[in-house]
């Protein structure tokens, strides 16, 4: 992943990556609010490396596009993305990454959460998973009496292991999350947290 203009490279084929069927440009340039010209610019640049195809509707992620946002994760150590509903947090969508295990002492929580807002999210989770539970360091506060749909959802997924870290940006709409999310992992804190203490492995994405 890389920062500049390259994030609204990025924003596009995330956004593409959750959107299950073709999409004109101009809904992606509305949605996305980056400029219809540059939109085409980006897609251009997707068709020629085989990262989306395109028909009469639209554009829409290729299988190759899905696995390069799939190692683009796992160089920042996400083992999976996936989307859900965040009304309990007071906002329409939020993006939950799980990356493999990390120290918590390690973590600075509002160094993350600052990044994410400076991305465009309205605010973000961060937690740890700690003997069957999803803890908010460093009070260590049980994230299932604060969003108890979240952690459910959450909790449910495969990839979950001991001292997994878990990351949720949220948003009234999905640009907002996931430029949140996008901006997080390519901040100062999530660098130095993932360069010392998270363990690589396989990314896996999805939107259910």
């Amino acid at each position: 992943m890389s920062t500049g203009n390259s994030r609204e490279y990025l924003l596009v084929l995330f956004f593409l990556y959750f959107t299950p069927s073709f999409v004109g440009r101009f809904r992606i340039s509305s949605e996305l609010r980056i400029g219809e010209g540059r939109v085409r610019r980006i897609l251009s640049e997707l068709l020629k490396t085989g990262l989306i195809v395109r028909k009469r509707a639209g554009v829409k992620i290729s299988a190759r596009g899905r696995r390069e946002v799939e190692h683009a994760l796992l160089r920042k150590g996400i083992n999976e993305l996936f989307l859900s509903d965040a009304t309990e947090l007071n906002a329409a969508v939020v993006v939950v990454g799980i990356a493999r295990s990390v120290q918590a002492s390690k973590i600075n929580v509002l160094g993350l959460r600052d990044d994410a807002v400076r991305g465009g999210a309205l605010g973000a989770i961060i937690s740890v998973y700690r003997g069957g539970s999803l803890k908010l360091p460093p009070a260590d506060v049980d994230l299932c009496e604060y969003a108890s749909n979240l952690c459910r959802e959450i909790t449910r997924r495969k990839s979950l292991e001991e001292n997994a870290l878990i990351i949720a940006t949220f948003g009234d709409k999905l640009v907002d999350a996931l430029s949140g999310f996008i901006s997080l992992l390519e901040g100062r804190y999530y660098g130095e947290l993932s360069q010392d203490s998270i363990t690589w492995g396989t990314s896996r994405t999805d939107s259910t």
